[in-house]
C-alpha cells in the first residue's frame, strides 16, 4: 500500500460550512541533496473553508500583508458578482496532520468570514469525502488518491449473499 498524508475533521452536528485551520508561509523548496538542513519558516494560521465550487485556492489581502507576499501575476476570476482581475501569489499551505502543498499558486480576493478558500486545485490531488452519519459531519481527505469510492457499487455488494461478499472482499485484499 502506498503511504499517504491524511486529515479528518469532525463536527458535533451537521455542518453547512466545511472549515479547518490552515497554515500559510512564503514559498520555499528545500535544496536538493541536502541532509540535516535547518530552515526556519514563519507559518501563520488562518481559518479556511473547503470549497468544491472554487477551481483554485484563494487568500485574502490580510494574508498578503501578514506575509509580505509579492505578486507573481494576474488572473481573471469569475464570481457570482461577475469578472475581476486579481493578483496571484505563490505560497505554501499546511493543512492539518502535516499535509503540505508547496509552491502553490493562489489568487487574492475578498472573502467573507474566512481568510482562505481551499479549491479544487488541492481537493483534486487526493480522495475527498464528506459524511453526515448519525447527524454528525465528517470531512476526510488523503493524498495521493488510494482507492475509488463508489457508493452504488458498495450498495450492490452489500446486497449479495455473505459468501459472495467475502469472496469479493478477499479478492480486493480487505480480508
Amino acid at each position: 500500500m502506498q503511504p499517504n498524508n491524511a486529515l479528518t475533521t469532525k463536527w458535533p452536528g451537521i455542518s453547512l460550512v466545511l472549515g479547518s485551520e490552515v497554515g500559510v508561509s512564503e514559498p520555499f523548496v528545500p535544496p536538493a541533496n541536502v541532509v540535516n538542513i535547518d530552515i526556519k519558516v514563519q507559518i501563520k494560521k488562518y481559518k479556511a473553508i473547503w470549497d468544491t465550487g472554487a477551481t483554485h485556492s484563494v487568500i485574502t489581502e490580510k494574508i498578503v500583508k501578514d506575509l509580505s507576499l509579492k505578486p507573481v501575476g494576474m488572473t481573471i476570476v469569475h464570481t457570482a458578482n461577475g469578472q475581476a482581475h486579481q493578483k496571484q501569489y505563490i505560497v505554501n499551505f499546511y493543512l492539518p496532520n502535516q499535509v503540505m502543498f508547496g509552491m502553490l499558486r493562489v489568487t487574492e480576493a475578498p472573502l467573507h468570514e474566512t481568510e482562505i478558500l481551499i479549491g479544487m486545485d488541492i481537493i483534486s490531488q487526493g480522495d475527498f469525502c464528506i459524511s453526515n452519519f448519525e447527524g454528525k459531519t465528517v470531512l476526510t481527505f488523503r493524498m495521493p488518491s488510494c482507492a475509488e469510492t463508489d457508493f452504488v457499487k458498495e450498495n450492490k455488494i452489500a446486497r449479495l449473499p455473505r459468501s459472495e461478499r467475502r469472496r469479493l472482499e478477499k479478492e480486493r485484499g480487505k480480508i
